[in-house]
């Protein structure tokens, strides 16, 4: 086990872990920092790109702090065939970028994703980039190029006022695409669904429970027998 402080005592928040191409580590999330040396405090947030050896020896890291947004979060990234990465940032204030860093962490190139928020990425069978989140207010995906090009999106309606996210999205074995996050009906309710390469929904399982609280899955996965494995929250009261 290793700790890190690549940008001093602040507080870390840790979003995904990958395995590299090199066999190292890759970790985002975003780190939060309040200045009380010179009054009146400042605070501000960052997301972060940092890259480790096999044996989690630190090698680099990098902050989001000058993609034109502030107060912002890396929520999602993947490697990029170059062994490069890209990764998804978005502000609480508004506003999301994909952004572009070479194997060592250097940003290349910023673009804009508009009203699409991304909370997670996956590499597609055919070599491209899928993207689940939320768009409009809306659970939503977008396929597109590892140079960023949009190839499809689509959004969906779940039931009730539509309103929701998708937290987890994975490329399947058999093509299509697996998803789990929220939706707004009863105070929030888990959802899976199952899609074709396209992004059709292929069916969609709702799970409500008795609390009303603001349950969420957070995570799907698919088992070596082709089934799928959802974990997330579901909220008792106050407690989770």
């Amino acid at each position: 086990m290793k700790t890190y402080q690549p940008f001093g005592d602040v507080d870390y928040y840790v979003e995904d872990v990958l395995v590299c191409s090199d066999g190292g580590y890759a970790i985002n999330g975003y780190y939060y920092e309040i200045d009380n040396i010179i009054p009146p405090p400042i605070a501000e947030q960052f997301g972060f790109l940092m890259k480790t050896d096999s044996s989690g020896n630190f090698e680099w890291s990098e902050i989001d702090n000058n993609v034109g947004l502030e107060w912002n979060q890396s929520s999602a990234f993947i490697e990029t065939d170059d062994e490069g990465f890209l990764c998804s940032v978005y502000s609480d204030y508004g506003g999301s970028v994909l952004v572009k860093r070479d194997s060592e962490g250097a940003q290349q190139w910023v673009e804009s994703c508009g009203d699409f928020y991304i909370h997670s990425m996956d590499k597609t069978n055919d070599g491209f980039v899928i993207l689940g989140g939320r768009m409009n207010g809306l659970p939503a995906i977008r396929k597109i190029t590892q140079e960023a090009d949009i190839l499809w999106t689509q959004d969906y309606h779940i039931q009730g006022s539509g309103s929701g996210c998708i937290k987890s999205i994975i490329s399947l074995t058999s093509n299509g695409y697996a998803v789990t996050g929220w939706e707004s009906s009863n105070g929030g309710d888990v959802f899976v669904m199952k899609t074709n390469t396209d992004g059709d929904s292929l069916w969609t399982s709702i799970y409500e429970t008795s609390y009303g609280g603001n349950d969420a899955g957070y995570s799907v996965i698919q088992t070596a027998n082709g089934n799928y494995f959802v974990v997330g929250r579901i909220e008792l009261t106050n407690n989770y």
